[in-house]
């Protein structure tokens, strides 16, 4: 079975080669156009074109003598003097722009970041922001008399983990960890700048876990 029986599109497309049969037809031997129609005296239909003469007179010159042709067929014959050439001429400028356009594709194709290396690319930012809130927020909290902490620091957090504020769940691991490795108290009696030094000490702890494992003291990032 042949390609073009199997696309009936194919059949449809202009191949190179009748491209090519088209363009040799050499147009430019061809009597310019407009080409005209007129009945004769017989109700014949005639193609002819107009021309002046060296004294100013116009003159026609018959080109074709359309015997048993409709009215529809001259005045297709005469408009494809000057419509063939014309789709011609734009056809080649659409394959060039075409051929442009495949070229300036060609120097990325290929070339284009996997899936893992665009998510391994993600999250080494997502990780630098991390590191720039701990660091604003470390900075607060190590003092006897602890400061408070930027008010950038949860939003650009909150931000960089994709939260939305009216998606927010009430977090639990601060309290938990508070809970765990502190005896006497209760969350509540906390003051706000040790919740946020518990709730740090979460995120530090979702991090961790998201390695695989807490870093190691003096390893770099």
């Amino acid at each position: 079975m042949s390609s073009s029986s199997q696309n009936p599109e194919a059949a449809d497309r202009l191949s190179p080669q009748r491209e090519a049969e088209i363009r040799n037809r050499r147009y430019d031997e061809v009597t310019p156009g407009p080409w005209l129609v007129a009945d004769d005296q017989h109700g014949t239909p005639l193609v002819y074109v107009e021309r002046q003469s060296s004294e100013g007179k116009t003159l026609a010159r018959i080109l074709l003598v359309a015997s048993g042709a409709t009215e529809a067929e001259v005045q297709f014959v005469c408009s494809a003097r000057d419509s063939v050439p014309e789709l011609l001429a734009e056809l080649a400028t659409v394959r060039a722009e075409r051929d442009e356009a495949r070229a300036e594709l060609a120097k990325y194709v290929g070339s284009e970041p996997t899936v893992a290396e665009e998510m391994a690319y993600l999250t080494r930012c997502l990780d630098d922001v991390h590191a720039v809130c701990d660091g604003a927020e470390e900075e607060s909290l190590r003092w006897e008399n602890p400061l408070p902490v930027p008010e950038w620091v949860p939003v650009v957090r909150e931000a960089a983990d994709g939260v939305r504020p009216e998606a927010k769940a009430q977090d639990t691991l601060p309290a938990w960890l508070f809970q765990r490795f502190v005896t006497d108290g209760t969350w509540g009696d906390l003051s706000a700048d040790d919740q946020s030094y518990w709730e740090h000490q979460a995120r530090a702890v979702r991090r961790a876990v998201a390695r695989n494992g807490f870093k190691a003291k003096g390893a770099t990032s």
